[in-house]
């Protein structure tokens, strides 16, 4: 946060869109019904979401005690949901995106591991098809007035 503290002017803010901290938003073990299916078949190929260097589930802080403790400590924030409609090819993208299991880490074993992930999906729910309701929120920092 330092740098970010040198680089935007006096009146900068610090703008993060994430998934809410309620209970059952993505990031919680096992909160969506997918979720099982894909950290078994991460395991079955050595990724660990903990590997994700800065992330939260490796550091253990959240955002929000990040910029409570930074000079963006003036937060406001507002939430947003959403249903949403996953397939399978929309989960694998999904799995995809996260840095512990990008298609450059898994570098050659990246076509193993997207067919293992559409069997194992499949093999969970025949109807390839999943429902979560997104809660999302957005939360500007600012610097405190003085």
């Amino acid at each position: 946060m330092m740098e970010l503290d040198e680089l935007l002017p006096p009146g900068g803010a610090v703008a993060l869109v994430s998934p809410t901290r309620q209970q059952g938003e993505p990031w919680q073990p096992d909160a969506q019904p997918w979720q099982g299916v894909e950290r078994r078949v991460c395991e079955e190929f050595g990724l660990d979401i903990h590997t994700a260097a800065n992330s939260f589930h490796a550091t253990g802080e959240h955002h929000h005690e990040m910029l409570a403790a930074s000079p963006f400590s003036s937060m406001q924030a507002r939430e947003f949901s959403r249903l949403l409609t996953w397939d399978v090819d929309g989960l694998i993208g999904l799995q995809l995106s996260y840095s512990y299991s990008s298609p450059s880490r898994l570098g050659d074993n990246l076509p193993a591991f997207v067919r293992t992930l559409r069997q194992a999906l499949l093999d969970d729910n025949p109807a390839g098809r999943w429902e979560q309701i997104l809660a999302i929120e957005v939360l500007v920092a600012r610097r405190p007035r003085r």
